[in-house]
């Protein structure tokens, strides 16, 4: 069994990344295939980020039109991974 401190880690990283085949191993449980249920977690994070930075910068969002926004949203998130 994988430490606890080893397994949120690895599972922030590869929910960050572009190819999180990684962490997907560690993903046994259950039906889904592992890939597919990792991707749906990439989605739901890096949905719920850009969300956030739309909320913190709403001027900017209006400035530089929404479409563009999510487009450098997702840029800086999946640098920032």
């Amino acid at each position: 069994m994988l430490p606890l401190e080893y397994l949120q880690t690895t599972m922030a990283r590869s929910v960050l990344a572009i190819e999180p085949t990684v962490s997907a191993k560690m993903l046994t449980a259950g039906k889904a295939d592992p890939l597919a249920r990792l991707r749906i977690y990439q989605n739901n994070t890096r949905s719920s980020l850009t969300a956030v930075l739309m909320a913190v910068f709403p001027v900017t969002v209006r400035l530089v039109d929404e479409r563009f926004f999510r487009y450098v949203a997702s840029e800086f998130i999946r640098r920032a991974g």
